[in-house]
C-alpha cells in the first residue's frame, strides 16, 4: 500500500518487471497515475471511497498518463493481464486483505 507522499511518488517506478511478491499496489488516495520511468505495462482499476470500480485500464504502457477520474479515491495497479483474468468489471466492489 502506498499512502504516503513519497511512496506515492516512487510507486513502481524504476522496477524492471512488475515485483512477484506482490498482488498489487494500491495507491491512496490517488485519482490518476503515469508510467513514467517504467518497463513494462500495467492494469490499472480506479475505485471510489467505496471500493467500487470506476474505471479500468489494460495494458497501459510505459510513459504514458491516465485520465483523472474524478470521484476516485484510490488506485490499484496490478500486472498486466492480471484485471482482465480476474474478471473484474466497473462497478464491482472489492474487498482489499
Amino acid at each position: 500500500r502506498a499512502d504516503t507522499f513519497f511512496k506515492r511518488l516512487r510507486g513502481l517506478m524504476f522496477s524492471r518487471t512488475f515485483p512477484g511478491d506482490i498482488d498489487a499496489l494500491m495507491l491512496s488516495p490517488c485519482n490518476a497515475v503515469h508510467t513514467f520511468f517504467m518497463r513494462y505495462s500495467l492494469d490499472v482499476l480506479f475505485l471510489d471511497s467505496n471500493m467500487k470500480v470506476l474505471h479500468i485500464i489494460y495494458g497501459m504502457k510505459p510513459g504514458k498518463l491516465s485520465p483523472v477520474i474524478k470521484d476516485a479515491r484510490y488506485v490499484v495497479e496490478m500486472a498486466v493481464g492480471s484485471a482482465g483474468s480476474s474478471g473484474v468489471c466497473v462497478g464491482d466492489l472489492l474487498v482489499w486483505d
